[in-house]
């Protein structure tokens, strides 16, 4: 068989894969958006993190950016506060860059990158999830139960109003991914070659996302003595 037969082959293999896919995806794409329908919808999530907490570290950072400036201090934060380092504000995430763009440092234009950022990155979840399902050997509805059972749990939908633990838990399932095979040529041809496995490209991209996001932030010294100092009455 030639070599340009074979690619052919290969060529329509993969399309036939990628059909075989695409109405399941499109299936928990669906369902999440009518669980999320509010958020599609334009509703505010008041009385939580993502507006008492993230709103305004993300106007700030939105108006310092459209600005041309870089998002070092917040001026509007007690007597001012760092932003930059400030890892749950997210600046060095890339996906936020492009929402803070986006947004026209007005208001209403962050409450939307707000919400638009929720709904992606619980999109991303659900095809993480599947993406990891079907490498793992399952079929293509099972991977449709794993990416609903994943970002359509509670868990997440509770982190809904922890944007940067949303944005890391988003991308975990890549991390998990089973590494690409290889074989080490051996030294001598008597000796037995020896099998290891290299982390997937698409591992290393999740993980260095995750990292960006800063999952949790661990409290200084100063903060963890300050927690355990008896309240004056």
């Amino acid at each position: 068989m030639s070599v340009s037969v074979k690619r052919s082959i290969d060529g329509a293999a993969k399309v036939r894969a990628l059909r075989a896919d695409l109405f399941p995806l499109s299936g928990v794409f669906l369902t999440l958006a009518v669980m999320y329908r509010r958020l599609l919808a334009g509703w505010v999530l008041a009385n939580g993190d993502l507006h008492t907490y993230f709103f305004p570290y993300w106007a700030a950072a939105a108006r310092a950016l459209k600005s041309g400036q870089l998002p070092l201090w917040n001026a509007y934060l007690f007597g001012g506060a760092p932003l930059l380092a400030n890892s749950q504000a997210g600046i060095f995430y890339p996906p936020n860059w492009l929402l803070w763009l986006c947004s026209a440092s007005s208001l209403a234009g962050v409450a939307r990158a707000l919400h638009w950022s929720v709904l992606l990155h619980l999109a991303l979840a659900a095809f993480s999830a599947y993406v990891l399902a079907r490498r793992l050997g399952v079929s293509p509805w099972g991977a449709v139960l794993s990416a609903l059972l994943y970002a359509g749990s509670g868990f997440l939908g509770l982190h809904v109003e922890h944007l940067n633990q949303l944005q890391g838990l988003a991308w975990l399932p890549l991390v998990l991914l089973p590494g690409v095979p290889i074989r080490a040529s051996a030294l001598n041809s008597g000796e037995k070659r020896v099998s290891i496995a290299l982390p997937a490209p698409i591992s290393v991209l999740a993980l260095a996302m995750i990292l960006f996001c800063l999952l949790y932030t661990s409290p200084s010294p100063r903060d963890r003595t300050r927690s355990r100092m008896p309240s004056s009455a």
